[in-house]
């Protein structure tokens, strides 16, 4: 394999992986950081304020559909969800269509919370916007991407 080059400098394949380790670990981190400081005054983690966020934004209806979309187990999401539901951040509907379904809706406060925590993350997702620029964060989001298509396609190797 070819040597790899960051930043102007050659490195080996171990090198360029602790460069990668090191600065992905550093900037998820601090991103983490900032969101968890949002998310901690309501008791609840980041995983169950994506939930709440997906219940908002009609990503989601059901417990089975966060599965799909985050690729977890359905007792690991049962457990988000009944944590939301014990706090009153989130409630369960049966459908009419089909009384085996059991939708998920916001409650007021949680919708409250959800919009509150949302708009301190935009805050500082403008703000990362504002230092580093749209057209590299679109770039870093898209590498995002193909990295976790990458995992995706070589995860038994």
């Amino acid at each position: 394999m070819a040597p790899l080059t960051l930043g102007g400098i050659i490195m080996n394949t171990d090198q360029a992986m602790t460069a990668f380790i090191d600065s992905y670990f550093h900037a998820v981190k601090g991103f983490t950081a900032a969101l968890q400081a949002a998310v901690s005054p309501y008791k609840i983690s980041f995983e169950q304020y994506q939930i709440m966020r997906d219940i908002a934004t009609g990503r989601i209806e059901t417990l089975t559909d966060i599965v799909k979309l985050r690729g977890v187990t359905k007792p690991a999401i049962a457990r988000q969800i009944g944590s939301l539901l014990r706090l009153g951040y989130v409630q369960q509907k049966t459908a009419q269509a089909d009384h085996r379904r059991r939708l998920l809706a916001l409650t007021h406060t949680g919708a409250n919370v959800e919009q509150t925590i949302t708009t301190s993350a935009r805050r500082r997702f403008q703000a990362i916007t504002r230092h580093m620029g749209a057209t590299p964060l679109a770039e870093l989001t898209t590498l995002l991407g193909q990295l976790n298509a990458a995992l995706e396609a070589t995860a038994s190797a």
